[in-house]
């Protein structure tokens, strides 16, 4: 229910920014590479659109339409509502719950359906912060639905690390595994991985997706069938564990936090631990979008290093954990860990 909720509030949110006036007096201003050159040229208008595959900006010079394709746009300069600067605030400050709220102002005031795409992506890395993935899914859904090719998609709350599923996520994982998106089947199938009851079900499917013809499912999903390799650690080989990090380093880097901390879990699962403590700090120390997986990641870190006599190196990973991520679980293991550090 609660995901239904804050799907049909997201959902009426961004459609009901295309049935109010666009305001032409915008004055936007976009940078872009110029094709087969190092040029870049600036433009001054109204962007009408801006997704994942172009954008459309109307010039104030002579009014005419122009399209680039996003992988040219350098820099995007554009006028915000007061909650939506309020809620960048609140966020860069991890006041989460009170940016939650401006963002949400923000969204019900911007006219712009563009913009409020932008904004509703903020209040998925807001829900990611505060550990709320039912939220996270269902707003990264509404997101894709307004824009399948959005260059947010990293922020999609997938299952990395064995977690219990409660009754509601269990629901909501079989229902997206029979949606006709690729995107929600790859969080049911993501959510129901390792279920006792339904994972044969979200294995086919994952099994499935891992050929999408669409990169970015088909690597996060290639990463995702990793994790039941992972369920019998003794026939991992050598070769598949540097297979996996070719793969890695083949995928989009906005899309690898996943695949490092299976890797890392792989070689410590295999005793190689300086090659495991490796694989885990790319995390905290290059994606951390997810504070929680970043946090674990660390901690695992920490712990590698504490296995190959690192102690000095493992107590600042563990410092560092609790600073930084102190409202994790792993913050609690890894401040149990350094006093455990302090009483040897």
């Amino acid at each position: 229910m609660v995901v239904l909720t804050v799907t049909f509030f997201c959902s009426s949110l961004v459609a009901n920014g295309a049935n109010q006036a666009h305001n032409t007096n915008q004055k936007d201003k976009i940078v872009v590479r110029l094709p087969r050159s190092r040029g870049r040229i600036t433009l001054r208008g109204t962007i009408i659109n801006y997704t994942g595959s172009s954008i459309l900006i109307r010039s104030s010079v002579n009014a005419s339409v122009k399209e680039f394709p996003t992988s040219s746009v350098v820099k995007v300069s554009t006028s915000h509502v007061a909650p939506y600067l309020q809620g960048m605030t609140f966020f860069s400050q991890k006041k989460y719950l009170q940016a939650t709220r401006s963002f949400e102002k923000a969204i019900q005031q911007e006219d712009r359906k563009w913009v409020r795409r932008e904004i509703l992506a903020m209040l998925v890395r807001c829900a990611l912060q505060a550990g709320d993935d039912r939220v996270a899914s269902s707003r990264f859904l509404t997101l894709t639905e307004s824009d399948a090719e959005t260059f947010y998609f990293h922020l999609i709350p997938l299952q990395w690390t064995p977690s219990p599923l409660g009754n509601l996520s269990r629901l909501n994982g079989l229902a997206w595994l029979q949606n006709k998106s690729a995107t929600t089947r790859l969080l049911g199938a993501s959510r129901l991985l390792l279920d006792e009851k339904y994972g044969q079900f979200a294995t086919t499917e994952m099994k499935a997706l891992a050929t999408n013809i669409d990169r970015r499912i088909r690597s996060y999903a290639r990463m995702q069938l990793w994790r039941l390799e992972l369920q019998h650690p003794k026939k991992l080989t050598k070769f598949q564990l540097e297979r996996w990090r070719k793969e890695i380093e083949r995928t989009p880097s906005s899309y690898r936090a996943g695949g490092w901390y299976l890797l890392g879990m792989a070689y410590s699962y295999k005793r190689e631990y300086e090659q495991s403590a490796t694989a885990f700090l790319w995390l905290p120390l290059v994606y951390d979008q997810d504070k929680f997986l970043a946090a674990r990641s660390c901690y695992e870190g920490a712990e590698s290093l504490l296995q190959i006599g690192k102690k000095h190196e493992a107590k600042i990973l563990l410092q560092e954990v609790v600073k930084r991520f102190g409202e994790t679980p792993a913050a609690q293991e890894a401040a149990i860990a350094l006093k455990k550090l302090q009483q040897r």
